[in-house]
């Protein structure tokens, strides 16, 4: 066994750990991915590929409890994901988001969602501000293997063995359109795909001019619009944001110096 061969094999537990990436065996491509990046809409394009979006959607409305409880149980998924990916004869990609923008959207989540409160500020009963959050996660650290995959950091350690593209959110329609077009796929609703109420950016009034940076927004987070990212943002915020982050920064590419 080769030395690089050593290195995926220790490395791989890490990539076939929750969330899972995207596999079928008939289709040509592994899509890795993280919450907060763009996944929903990314399932349900993956689903409509492999013909089992309407499937999905009629087990549950969130595609999310499908894939949790349907897809990802299938006998020997996980382990004939990990054959595949050590003999790498498929494409693989992952789709990531800026930083500091998922950093605001991780924390609306964590706002919106008991099971991620509850570990990362379980003396917390309504809610509180994106400084005071971003101080819960100074403490207990952003490494998957200890925090929510919603607030998690996106790199994992060794995944450059492995993906070979990388999609910026900002792009995954027309990303995905390219990929549609270069491995022959159907070409999908992507206008339909990409509709959900669980999207951070489609709530934002650009308007609102107010810094939230120590605002908590727990009262705001279901039927009320929210600030753009960058009302999130002062210096130390985006100081401690790139400090927690700072390996999605480095090993993904993103400039620290570009807040949004």
């Amino acid at each position: 066994m080769s030395d690089l061969q050593k290195k995926k094999e220790e490395t791989i537990t890490g990539l076939i750990a929750i969330p899972l990436p995207l596999f079928n065996k008939e289709f040509p491509i592994i899509f890795f991915w993280n919450p907060k990046c763009g996944c929903t809409t990314l399932v349900k394009w993956f689903y409509f590929q492999i013909g089992i979006l309407e499937q999905a959607n009629q087990y549950s409305e969130w595609i999310h409890t499908f894939r949790e409880k349907v897809y990802e149980q299938q006998p020997n998924l996980k382990l004939n994901l990990k054959n595949e990916l050590l003999n790498l004869k498929k494409d693989t990609y992952k789709v990531i988001r800026n930083p500091y923008k998922r950093a605001v959207s991780s924390y609306i989540a964590a706002l919106a969602m008991p099971e991620v409160m509850i570990q990362i500020a379980p003396d917390v009963k309504e809610g509180f501000s994106f400084r005071q959050f971003l101080y819960r996660l100074v403490e207990i650290g952003v490494k998957r293997e200890v925090v929510n995959s919603h607030v998690a950091q996106q790199y994992v350690d060794g995944e450059e063995l492995f993906v070979q593209n990388y999609i910026n959110l900002e792009n995954l329609n027309s990303e995905l359109r390219k990929i549609e077009r270069k491995y022959k796929l159907l070409q999908s609703p992507l206008d339909v795909l990409t509709q959900s109420q669980h999207h951070v950016a489609q709530k934002m009034n650009t308007t609102v001019k107010e810094s939230v940076t120590d605002v908590n927004l727990y009262s705001f987070i279901r039927n009320s619009t929210l600030p753009p990212y960058q009302n999130f943002y002062d210096a130390e915020t985006k100081r401690i944001v790139f400090e927690l982050y700072e390996q999605d920064f480095i090993m993904l590419g993103f400039d620290p110096d570009q807040l949004l």
